[in-house]
Formats: structure tokens, C-alpha cells, sequence
């Protein structure tokens, strides 16, 4: 007795480590100590059955309570519930589903054109039927979320860009009308979607939804307008915020008269919302294209698509009379990209990285880490982007200008190549280098740019202009070196590297095969210059590759050789491995140089296998040297 005592009066915590048999032995020793009773020593007694479930109620309340304890924890919480509450005290707002969006490029009517604004309006869309290349059809309906309009002077000249973005989904109605009670942020949850159901889901495509309220005394229905935070709003802002809550249904605030304006007593209020076609809603190039509408399949003509409203009412009431809008069917659309992919609902571990980044922030883009990291954050979910490195106008001339200049480079003519010509008077310029996850080393789609610039927009100083870019590709291949660099033609004429090759020395005591060894070299190299496993700016370390190589059962030793037309005499040989590295784009091989070390790339570089459908061929497994020792007698 004396010795359980001590441990709960020295130990107060050492609770917290019993499990059900050790609480239940401390109680049968409690029961046993008093000399009153003995029961409890018999199992199947009503004293032990009842020991027994006061263990186990013990033990799961310590371990429900340790749970919830982590899950109060930002650090530690693994619900989406929790997470999300959690990072509310942020003022973090976590992303919902992100659909898909495609550009379309609009052809004038050939007739000549007037002096004039040209508008689509917002809720106009195309209904797109196609096949999936299995015979299955499906259809996929693409939405405006807001007007679009050009310009055209004198006929011929178009002031303004022609690419209209549209994201992927109908806007519909939502089937409640919500009443105001005119008390401070109001707020109201879209609780009628069921967009957390598994088998049936309803996709909302993040954030489109829009707010229409109706005057209690006039009855006039005035859109208002969605901001990211209502905390930058005026008393007069007729503002509005939307947010995922724990249940991941989307819930709309509106101010209290400070911070927005207050919803008054008996107001209505009616939301749109844009339903995403979900997976099924993505489409591939010219699935859209009114000049050759047997190419992909069938659309409708782009027109006010409203489930649950009349488009006269919606064109009429809701979008106003008084604008006057164009009439599409004259025009040419036509989709030059596929639709880019779509993300499922911001994740925890998502949040727990982008949270504290926002918080930092502080809502505002300022330095380029906040920009950085507020591009990851926004579409960590869209697999098109893998990194972002940001440059302000002075980096930009130090670093990128200067590096062209270096070479003979730096001229207009990098215009060609969506390269801005920069100089001190852009300093309010700040220059984003956004590289794709594509293997083939496409650059990231323009659909994709522009939600970018559109989420960029929302939290940019105003004196602040993005410019997005697509980062220079250095090429690395095997290469064993020379006197003098290759030139332009040489490096650029084909098969110029293909009788340079890594040559892996087989253990004469290898059990490994010669081909299996190979497979794995050539599967070693390939990941080490995969598009996942490297960065904008980073470090090629070849002699972390080189340890690679030597770790494969068998590899007794690595070279470099160059071998004559023949592909058998050996002209040249380094011991160890050596790259040529190079910039095929703007410099076309000024830059050439020879490794075997780390490569230090520049902010806006990023590196690639060169020809890596030919590496497995210029990987070459040679036996070593076999030896008789020399025995004494």
C-alpha cells in the first residue's frame, strides 16, 4: 500500500502510462490491502467483472483524452474538423475543390469590324459533348464568372487580349432563399449540398459564389461582391466573404457595418453557385472549336445558363438592361490547351504548411517569399505547378539580364521568347518563374497562368505588376571532356553525344547480370534528373549521382569514355563521371562547360536529362579483368 502511495504522491502524472491490466492490478491490491474484500482475486466474480470494466472505461478515457489533447495541437491534429478550426483562429481560409479552367482564343467574324467595346457577360457558357477515346461520351459545360470584353479600333486593330478564361461547371441557383435578421456578420452555410458525400458528391467549384440581395423596402436585387477578408472592407462595402467550414459545406458572411455593410432586417438573399462537372469535366485540345465542330464533338453556341433562373431574368435583372452585350454567334472560339487539372479539398498537412505562411502575410504580397510561397499555397493542389522562384526588377536585371549579357545575349529580341526587356523604370515589376511538372518540359499552361495573375491580383500592392515566366532548361548529358568546348552546330547536330557514354566496371565476382545492371544505372540516373526531384535555382550534385552509381550490386567502378564511330575503341576515358552542361535556349551553347562536381543553378534555372530516351543505349556494362593470383609452393 505504502508503495503504491508513493508512486501516485511522487508521480502524479505516472497515470497517464497505466494500461487497463496495470489499473486493474492496482485496484485488486487497493481491494486486497483493506482485508475487507477477496472477490476481486476470483476471475468471473461480480467484483472483478466490475474491476475489469472500471479498467477499461480508465484506460479508453485516458486514451480519448490524449487524443483530443493532440488534436487541439496545430502541430499535432490529423482531422480535417480540428485542422480547420484551428487554423480559423488564423483567419485562414482553407481551399474547396478547384475545378478545371480552359482558355479560349475568339476569332472576329470576318466581316470588318467597328470601332467598339465587344462584352460577353458573366453566366454565359458552352455545353461541350465529347469522348474520353473509349467510345464512352460525356458532357462538360464551361462557364464565364464574370463579364469579358475586348476592344477593337478602326476595324482591325484588337486593343485588348482576345483569351477569355472560363472555368469548368453550371452556375445554379441556390434552392433556399436565405432571410436576413440584420444582426452583425451575418452568416449563412449551404447546408442542401452534400459536397462531403463520397458516393454521391456534388462538386462546388471554389469560390464562385455569388450574392444577389433584395432590398426589403424597395425590392431592387443588387449584386454584391465577393473579397477575400471583410476586415479591408468600408462601413458602406457591400462585401461579402465565403469560407469551407469543418463539415466542408461552404458558409457566406457578410459585415456588421464597420468592417462591410450589414444585411438589413428582412432582406433576401438569393446565391448562385458554379456546380463543377468534377473529374468528368476535363477537356483536350480544341474540344471547343466552332470553326471545326466535327474535331472534338458537339457544343452548344455560348449563351446565359442559369439552372433555376430564365436567362432573360438573369440577363435582365440580375446582370442589368442597361449593358449591351454582343451577340456571340459570329465569332470564332476555339480551346489551343487542354483543360488544366483539377484539386480536391485543401488537405491537413496543405494547411498546416500554408496557414502560418498566410498568417505571416498577413494578406498582403510583399516580398517574394510571400509570393512564393502564397502561389504553392494557393494551388498546391494543381499538379502543373511544381515550384515558383520570385525576382524583384533589380534581381531580375542582376541576375537574368546580366547572365544574357555576359554572353552576347541581352538584346529586345528575348521578347520572342516572353522574356521581358527590363530596365530601371519597371521597378514596380515583380517577375514569378513558374515551372511545370511536365516530363517532356512543357511549360505551365496559360489557363493556369491566368488564375494565377487572378489570385496574385487579390493581395498585390497596387503599385505592384506580376509577370509570370517560364524558366530557362539546362541540359545535362554525359560528356567526357575536351580540349574545347563543342560549338552551337556540333552540340545541336544529331547523335553529336551519343558515342560518349558511362561505362559501369562489373565485379568479376558479381553474381548480377550485365543487362540488370544496366536497367538500374539507367533507372538511377533518370530519377536523379526527374522533374519531382529537383528545384528552380537548386544544386546538381554529380557526385551524389556518381554514389548512386557505385551502390549498385555489382558496380565495382564508373568512367566516362568517348568511343570512336565505331561504338567499340575507347578514344578518351575519365575516371569517374563527367556532363556536359549547357543552355540550349537564347545562349544555343555559349555556356557550355564540362562536370563532374554540384552544378549551382540561378534562381530562374531549372535542369534536364538531355536526349534521356538515348541514355539506356550510352550506358555500357564492362566485366572486369579477370586474374589468376600467383600460389607459392
Amino acid at each position: 500500500m505504502a508503495e503504491q502511495t508513493s508512486i501516485l504522491t511522487n508521480n502524479p502524472q505516472r497515470y497517464l502510462t497505466w494500461s487497463t491490466k496495470s489499473i486493474k492490478n492496482l485496484v485488486n491490491l487497493y481491494l486486497s490491502e483493506s482485508g475487507v474484500y477477496s472477490d476481486q482475486l476470483f476471475e468471473g466474480s461480480n467484483l472483478s467483472i466490475l474491476n475489469n470494466l472500471f479498467a477499461f472505461t480508465y484506460d479508453a478515457s485516458v486514451f480519448y483524452l490524449n487524443n483530443a489533447a493532440s488534436e487541439a495541437m496545430f502541430a499535432d491534429a490529423q482531422y480535417y474538423e480540428d485542422m480547420n478550426r484551428i487554423v480559423k483562429l488564423l483567419n485562414y481560409k482553407p481551399r474547396g475543390f478547384t475545378t478545371s479552367i480552359v482558355e479560349l482564343a475568339i476569332t472576329p467574324p470576318a466581316s470588318t469590324l467597328s470601332t467598339d467595346t465587344f462584352v460577353f457577360p458573366r453566366y454565359s457558357a458552352f455545353s461541350v459533348s465529347t469522348s474520353n477515346g473509349t467510345g464512352q461520351s460525356f458532357s462538360a459545360t464551361y462557364s464565364l464568372v464574370d463579364d469579358f470584353s475586348f476592344s477593337v479600333t478602326n476595324g482591325t486593330t484588337v486593343v485588348d487580349d482576345r483569351t477569355m478564361v472560363l472555368h469548368n461547371g453550371t452556375w445554379q441557383l441556390y434552392d433556399s432563399v436565405l432571410n436576413a435578421v440584420g444582426v452583425p456578420f451575418e452568416t449563412f452555410t449551404m447546408s442542401n449540398l452534400s459536397l462531403a458525400d463520397s458516393q454521391h458528391p456534388v462538386y462546388l467549384a471554389h469560390p464562385f459564389v455569388d450574392a444577389y440581395v433584395e432590398d426589403p423596402k424597395t425590392g431592387a436585387i443588387e449584386r454584391w461582391s465577393r473579397v477575400l477578408d471583410l476586415y479591408d472592407s468600408g462601413s458602406s462595402d457591400k462585401h461579402y466573404d465565403v469560407r469551407v467550414d469543418e463539415g466542408k459545406q461552404y458558409t457566406v458572411r457578410f459585415g456588421d457595418g464597420v468592417t462591410g455593410q450589414k444585411l438589413k432586417l428582412g432582406a433576401k438573399v438569393y446565391l448562385l453557385w458554379l456546380r463543377s462537372d468534377g473529374p468528368d469535366g476535363a477537356i483536350g485540345v480544341r474540344a471547343i472549336d466552332t470553326a471545326n465542330p466535327s474535331k472534338a464533338g458537339s457544343f452548344s453556341s455560348l449563351g446565359i445558363r442559369v439552372v433555376g433562373l430564365d436567362p432573360q431574368y438573369v440577363s435582365t435583372t440580375l446582370i442589368g438592361g442597361d449593358a449591351t452585350y454582343s451577340d456571340p454567334s459570329p465569332y470564332g472560339f476555339a480551346n489551343p490547351e487542354a483543360s488544366t487539372p483539377i484539386s480536391d479539398f485543401e488537405t491537413v498537412e496543405e494547411m498546416r504548411q500554408a496557414a502560418p505562411n498566410f498568417f505571416r502575410m498577413q494578406g498582403r504580397l510583399v516580398t517574394a517569399q510571400d509570393y512564393e510561397q502564397f502561389v504553392l499555397a494557393s494551388h498546391v493542389g494543381n499538379k502543373e505547378i511544381l515550384d515558383v522562384r520570385v525576382q524583384s526588377n533589380s534581381d531580375y536585371m542582376r541576375d537574368f539580364q546580366q547572365w544574357l549579357y555576359s554572353y552576347g545575349r541581352l538584346s529586345p529580341e528575348i521578347a520572342y521568347y516572353s522574356y521581358r526587356y527590363a530596365d530601371s523604370c519597371d521597378f514596380n515589376s515583380v517577375y514569378v518563374w513558374l515551372k511545370s511538372s511536365s516530363k517532356s518540359g512543357a511549360p505551365v499552361s496559360f489557363s493556369t497562368k491566368d488564375a494565377v495573375l487572378n489570385d496574385v491580383s487579390k493581395l498585390k500592392t497596387l503599385t505592384t505588376e506580376a509577370v509570370l515566366l517560364d524558366p530557362i532548361l539546362v541540359a545535362f548529358t554525359p560528356f567526357c571532356p575536351t580540349a574545347t568546348a563543342p560549338t552551337w552546330s556540333q552540340i545541336s547536330a544529331t547523335g553529336y553525344f551519343d558515342n560518349d557514354r558511362i561505362v559501369l566496371v562489373r565485379d568479376r565476382n558479381s553474381l548480377v547480370s550485365v543487362e540488370s545492371i544496366r536497367r538500374k544505372a539507367y533507372s538511377t540516373v533518370s530519377d536523379f534528373f526527374l522533374v519531382t526531384n529537383n528545384r528552380l535555382g537548386g544544386t546538381v550534385d554529380l557526385g551524389v549521382l556518381l554514389g548512386k552509381l557505385l551502390t549498385i550490386a555489382g558496380v565495382k567502378e564508373v568512367r566516362t569514355v568517348r568511343f570512336s564511330a565505331d561504338g567499340v575503341t575507347p578514344t578518351s576515358v575519365f575516371s569517374g563521371l563527367s556532363f556536359g552542361v549547357w543552355t540550349p535556349l537564347i545562349l544555343r551553347g555559349a555556356d557550355f562547360v564540362t562536370s563532374n562536381g554540384a552544378v549551382g543553378l540561378r534562381a530562374f534555372q531549372f535542369p534536364f536529362l538531355f536526349e534521356q530516351s538515348k541514355i539506356l543505349n550510352r550506358i555500357v556494362v564492362q566485366s572486369e579483368n579477370f586474374k589468376l593470383n600467383n600460389v607459392a609452393y
